[in-house]
């Protein structure tokens, strides 16, 4: 094997491993986007359950545009989670992260 075909070796190489990476990144951010979105509905039902049973509204279930964030509200007090995408986190308004990964 002459330089030349090690170094077209090593390029290919590389190349499947870069495609494999996007093909896995693609992956979890679809998975990211589906569990943030549970967690926004579960958020909502469950605000909604808690308010209907206590007869007022307790809890202010608020979702910015962006769909990146929602804040629970408590009087004067706002709980914020954060959708993290760069690193695949959601991150909880009392300091929790929670981190995706897939498993094959």
């Amino acid at each position: 094997m002459d330089t030349s075909d090690w170094a077209k070796n090593l390029v290919e190489r590389k190349k499947k491993e870069l495609q494999e990476k996007r093909t896995k990144d693609d992956k979890l951010h679809a998975q990211l986007e589906k569990k943030w979105t549970e967690v926004c509905q579960a958020a909502q039902k469950a605000t909604e359950e808690l308010n209907k049973e206590l007869g007022q509204q307790y809890i202010r279930f608020v979702q910015d545009a962006a769909a990146a964030k929602f804040s629970l509200s408590v009087g004067e007090t706002d709980n914020i989670v954060r959708l993290d995408r760069p690193n695949a986190t959601i991150r909880g308004s009392r300091g929790k992260t929670y981190h995706l990964t897939i498993v094959w």
